[in-house]
């Protein structure tokens, strides 16, 4: 899995090193707010054979230019899982909650691609079917990601994330610029 993180990073950069040619109207710069709205596939989060009682984690995350290069900002996400056998269910919820940071690529006006990590406060709820009274925990954790937004027009455009930020592996979703 490392290989393979490594490996789409590196064409990531690769690939946007052609266009990083600073111009007159940058899509990411000191100032700007992003309130990214998503959703996430693809987790280990929960083990194996439990099932996404959801289908996808929902996520948002919102971000504020602190210069040309650097966004700081907040990320939640939630996700619910549930495991069955032989008339036995449990189901888990968890929430993540924390701050994230970026580092901005600003390539093109329309295009913003983007490196970052995440400092999550993870709370999971765990309730079965036999009256188990449920258990609740909680603890950090740390994320990285790779990500890009594209803006086709000046306020709406679209984001996706590969690493894990959430309870995800990939998220993809709307991004409102303001």
């Amino acid at each position: 899995m490392r290989k393979l993180l490594f490996t789409a990073f590196a064409i990531f950069l690769l690939s946007i090193s052609s266009f990083s040619q600073k111009n007159d109207g940058m899509a990411y710069g000191k100032g700007t707010s992003d309130l990214n709205i998503g959703v996430g596939i693809g987790t280990f989060y929960w083990g194996s054979g439990v099932t996404n009682t959801l289908g996808v984690n929902p996520t948002l995350s919102y971000e504020y230019g602190v210069s040309d290069k650097f966004s700081v900002g907040g990320h939640l996400s939630i996700s619910s899982a549930k495991y069955s056998s032989f008339g036995y269910d449990v189901k888990y919820t968890g929430v993540l909650i924390g701050p994230r940071g970026s580092y901005h690529f600003a390539t093109t006006e329309k295009f913003d691609p983007y490196v970052g990590a995440t400092l999550g406060y993870v709370i999971v709820s765990v309730t079965d079917n036999t009256g188990y009274p449920g258990a609740k925990a909680s603890g950090v954790g740390l994320g990285g990601f790779l990500g890009a937004r594209y803006f086709p027009g000046n306020s709406v455009g679209i984001h996706a994330e590969i690493g894990y930020t959430s309870f995800s592996f990939l998220t993809a979703g709307v991004t409102f610029r303001f």
